[in-house]
């Protein structure tokens, strides 16, 4: 049977552009808004982050990171019921010479086509978070922890 908060977690991934990441480094944690687009079948969370942001000196440290991304709040909607997912895995950083990096860009300004300007600067790196585990929390007491392949498997049927 297939899970319903499965399909509100690839939602959550596909409609929505802004994340909480979160990084940490020498047992210090930090969290910023990121910009983010999802490759299906969830091979792989995008970025394109600033070599000058702390974010992205911690992940050469560690790479071990979260990705929040909500629900948008409503008016009339109790917050605390918003459906959110957590991506947990590892970041890497996909220089121009790997095969990945010409479609990731593609998907990545598909979504974002304002961002072209970015990939001029030589400061901006593509970070891709390869995803290990989900946590999913679909509303109140609807919540799922699972690997990431179950989510993968999920995407196309």
């Amino acid at each position: 049977m297939r899970d319903s908060r499965l399909d509100v977690a690839k939602a959550l991934l596909t409609e929505q552009g802004w994340a909480a990441l979160a990084t940490c480094r020498d047992n210090v944690p930090f969290a910023s808004m990121v910009a983010f687009v999802c490759v299906p079948p969830f091979a792989a969370v995008v970025m394109v982050l600033s070599e000058l942001a702390v974010h992205t000196q911690m992940m050469r440290q560690n790479p071990k990171v979260a990705l929040v991304i909500s629900q948008p709040e409503q008016v009339g909607i109790d917050s605390q019921t918003l459906a959110r997912v957590t991506v947990t895995g590892d970041v890497r950083f996909v220089p121009e010479s790997q095969a990945d990096y010409a479609p990731w860009r593609r998907i990545y300004l598909a979504r974002f086509p304002d961002s072209h300007r970015l990939f001029e600067l030589s400061d901006l790196h593509i970070l891709a978070l390869i995803p290990q585990s989900v946590r999913m929390v679909a509303g109140f007491g609807q919540i799922l922890s699972a690997p990431a392949t179950d989510l993968a498997n999920a995407w196309g049927s």
